[in-house]
């Protein structure tokens, strides 16, 4: 399969393993074999809360910068998910462990689908994550602004030395041909 012909699932409840999903499949997509892969974010909600949900999830990939595709899903059960995302390249799936077994977070238990999927990522975050691409206030993000000045800056130096360069090369052929112009 063409990578541009690959599309990458992530279901999102919204947790911190949501967040680090998203960021797996983002970061897949900035390899070589990935590069033209799709992300498709399956949101499960109520018919209630769909439309609050899809303004969440779009404001965090707003926020984030991922563009990705969304889709609200009303029932999640084996069969949806296997509906939805059996033809994925590859599905992201959250994990959870419960008297150890796996479980997704609306308590199915996982041996349902994984054969019936095509290449799955199980992931559990273990801890809060931040995929905001920058800091937008406070100490940290004036350090990152300072940081970007002075990489600016270095920039600008060495494109000034690469002229400065260039034109004593001019200048001293310059010097040259007046030199043997004097001669003559």
């Amino acid at each position: 399969m063409e990578s541009w012909e690959r599309r990458i699932d992530v279901w999102w409840w919204g947790d911190k393993t949501s967040q680090l999903m998203l960021l797996l499949a983002y970061l897949m997509t900035r390899t070589d074999p990935w590069s033209g892969a799709r992300i498709r974010v399956l949101a499960p909600t109520s018919e209630e809360g769909k439309e609050k949900t899809i303004e969440k999830v779009q404001q965090t990939l707003k926020d984030v910068r991922i563009d990705a595709e969304l889709e609200a899903v009303l029932k999640v059960d084996p069969d949806v998910v296997v509906e939805n995302s059996a033809s994925a390249a590859v599905a992201f799936l959250p994990l959870h462990f419960r008297e150890s077994q796996l479980f997704d977070p609306d308590k199915v238990k996982l041996d349902a689908l994984l054969d019936r999927l095509p290449v799955v990522a199980l992931v559990l975050a273990a801890r809060d994550i931040d995929i905001a691409a920058e800091p937008d206030e406070g100490e940290v993000a004036e350090v990152t602004a300072a940081l970007d000045a002075v990489k600016d800056t270095e920039k600008q130096a060495q494109v000034a030395e690469e002229e400065a360069t260039k034109l004593a090369e001019i200048a001293k052929k310059k010097s040259e041909e007046l030199h043997e112009a004097e001669e003559t």
